[in-house]
């Protein structure tokens, strides 16, 4: 079965990796759309990147990231955008971590599931 869905793109900077933090808000994500996938990575930017240029200059900034990923119905997107917008700040507050700025992507997608064990050639 194909379904329209909207999906969020978390990109979450901080210092290091926080094992807590990274745990709670993937409890939150899967509370607020069923399931989730977090993955860690590094994140790199130009100092001044946040004014758009034709091309930038300076010294290349880089920092951990987690990067969440949330499929949701499209009706459920602007109330999936606000819990998780709330959980990743009471959460940062909470543990004491330190999050500036959070990148969210979001985009409408297709998506289909099949199960390798419902797999139905003949062999």
């Amino acid at each position: 079965m194909v379904e329209r869905l909207t999906q969020m793109q978390y990109c979450i900077g901080m210092a290091n990796a926080d094992m807590d933090f990274r745990t709670r808000i993937v409890e939150e994500a899967c509370l607020v759309a069923g399931g989730c996938t977090a993955v860690h990575a590094n994140g790199y930017w130009v100092v001044g990147a946040e004014v758009e240029q034709a091309i930038y200059h300076g010294h290349t900034q880089s920092e951990f990231c987690l990067i969440l990923n949330v499929l949701v119905p499209n009706n459920k997107a602007e109330q999936t955008r606000q819990h998780m917008k709330y959980a990743i700040i009471d959460a940062a507050r909470d543990l004491l971590v330190d999050i500036d700025w959070v990148h969210v992507t979001s985009q409408w997608v297709m998506t289909h599931h099949f199960s390798i064990a419902d797999d139905d050639r003949r062999t």
